[in-house]
């Protein structure tokens, strides 16, 4: 099958690295793959890496997760979606593009142009329906969504649960993604600091909520357990930034957090670090977090989202009530001391992630759904 892939941006997030495993795993099982992307970025190279074709296209967001935007900009933008699909869906045509899928619901773009030219269309669902503010309204982008796609893919239990309420019983499908994550030959990197090392790892925004890690650390260190914390991610939030820059001078923690901007390759910073804080204010999936128990490194999350269901508490991580600082503080605290349920934490939360994140499950569940469409 030809199948063409829509992506709502370039960048190297977590839903990206999940469209990334998924057009490697189609071209694997023999189809003919092709990624749609917005611009240039990460994303782009980690696709020419694989040797997997990408066209440039223009596309609109079509919701915001923080706040409705001005009423003309909103229509606009529809409008705007509308007018590219004239465009796209010619070129899926002509190419032949048996299948479209949409990697997040950030841009209806693929969708229409599919359903115009009448090509299976498919959602691959990353985001909480509930968090997301929709230009037409949530109502009606519910039922679009609904009504655009034979298949829409939701990407884990919680968010099955929570956000696949919304959409046709017999169209909703679960599928966890398969997650690739490549081991340092030598774990010989050279660590930040001679003290526990904590890691956060997300965009700098509201919704990652670094600072409850920040005031975690400032506590550890006031107790005389010398910690370190890395933040690695992208700034997309300048006024959260600039609180949390405030938060570390309050603290006087300026030489005990270290920022280190994006990288695509988060193995080599695991191989540096001794426990991963996931404060989010709410995961759809967390990606990271599965990428960390694969690489050995133990997890320390916020008892809400999907970590409800990823971590089993005192088994294969430790969960802590969101906002309770102190509750944040002594599960760190039980990791520092590497203890026999420290390193039986460490091993059943691999064990869980590679039976979780298996490739073989994943290849049979995407290819079954793709090939569903050829008997319709």
């Amino acid at each position: 099958m030809k199948i063409a892939i829509v992506s709502h941006s370039a960048e190297f997030g977590g839903s990206e690295k999940c469209l990334l495993d998924m057009a490697i795993t189609l071209r694997d099982l023999g189809h003919s793959v092709i990624v749609l992307l917005p611009k240039r970025g990460p994303l782009l190279t980690e696709l020419r890496n694989e040797k997997i074709p990408t066209k440039s296209i223009l596309l609109y967001w079509w919701l915001t997760t923080e706040y409705p935007r001005p009423f003309i900009i909103r229509i606009a933008a529809f409008i705007l979606n509308l007018g590219l699909s004239l465009f796209l869906a010619p070129w899926l045509f002509f190419n032949r593009i048996d299948l479209v899928i949409t990697n997040t619901i950030a841009s209806p773009l693929g969708a229409l142009s599919a359903q115009m030219v009448l090509i299976p269309h498919f959602w691959y669902i990353h985001e909480v329906i509930d968090s997301c503010i929709f230009d037409l309204g949530g109502t009606l982008s519910r039922k679009l969504i609904d009504y655009l796609s034979k298949n829409i893919i939701i990407n884990s239990e919680w968010n099955f649960k929570v956000s696949g309420k919304y959409f046709s019983t017999e169209k909703t499908k679960l599928l966890f993604p398969y997650i690739s994550i490549q081991k340092p030959e030598q774990s010989n990197h050279k660590r930040l600091s001679p003290y526990t090392t904590a890691l956060v790892a997300g965009r700098i925004e509201p919704l990652k909520n670094q600072i409850e890690a920040i005031h975690a650390i400032h506590s550890l260190n006031s107790s005389g357990k010398k910690t370190t914390l890395i933040l690695l991610g992208e700034l997309v939030d300048q006024q959260y930034a600039q609180e949390i820059k405030k938060t570390i001078r309050h603290f006087n923690l300026d030489s005990d957090v270290v920022f280190m901007g994006f990288t695509t390759n988060i193995t080599e910073v695991f191989c540096t670090v001794d426990v991963l804080i996931i404060p989010s204010r709410r995961e759809s999936l967390c990606r990271v977090a599965f990428e960390a128990m694969l690489m050995g490194i133990p997890v320390v999350a916020a008892n809400n989202g999907a970590m409800t269901h990823n971590i089993n508490s005192g088994v294969t991580g430790h969960l802590y009530q969101p906002g309770n600082i102190d509750q944040l503080v002594e599960k760190l605290n039980l990791l520092s001391e590497k203890s026999t349920q420290t390193k039986s934490i460490q091993k059943n939360a691999m064990e869980f992630a590679q039976k979780k994140c298996c490739p073989e499950t994943f290849a049979m569940e995407i290819d079954r759904l793709v090939r569903s469409v050829m008997s319709l």
